[in-house]
């Protein structure tokens, strides 16, 4: 069913007679084209062009998986009012590696940084402060923050 990408373009309105049939869960949609989708069927959404602008945006894509050595955490800096969310760190890079990639995020420069990482309640945990070690090495967890203090007096 449906066009390649399993999305069509311009569905029919349901006024115009083609009412979609309910499947096991699923809402059988006819489009403009005459191909067909599957939308999961929404016990509140009954308009199917929002069926399927929910189900195109919540649909499992891959990127949602991640490896086990994976850690979602979040960045803040002595010097910038933006914290960045969420940022997908690798357990087995470097803390040297850290901090270039940090440095594309902030502009600091990796010699001028100190990181500190904090809990989930913004309380220390560890600084980071070996370059030759993994970020692993300090049992970061999802939601934990690095925050980055610029010793840079230039800057």
């Amino acid at each position: 069913l449906g066009r390649a990408g399993g999305w069509c373009r311009a569905p029919l309105p349901v006024a115009q007679g083609l009412v979609p049939r309910a499947m096991d869960g699923k809402i059988k949609h006819v489009c403009a084209d005459g191909s067909e989708v599957l939308l999961d069927a929404h016990p509140s959404i009954k308009n199917h062009s929002v069926l399927a602008l929910r189900q195109w945006t919540t649909m499992e894509t891959g990127a949602q998986n991640r490896g086990d050595s994976t850690v979602l955490m979040h960045v803040s800096h002595s010097n910038l009012a933006r914290h960045f969310h969420e940022l997908r760190l690798d357990m087995h890079m470097t803390i040297e590696a850290l901090k270039d990639k940090l440095r594309a995020h902030t502009g600091t420069g990796s010699a001028h940084m100190w990181l500190t990482l904090l809990d989930d309640r913004n309380q220390p945990i560890a600084d980071l402060n070996d370059d030759s070690r993994m970020l692993g090495f300090y049992s970061p967890y999802d939601g934990c923050t690095i925050h980055i203090t610029d010793l840079d007096p230039h800057s």
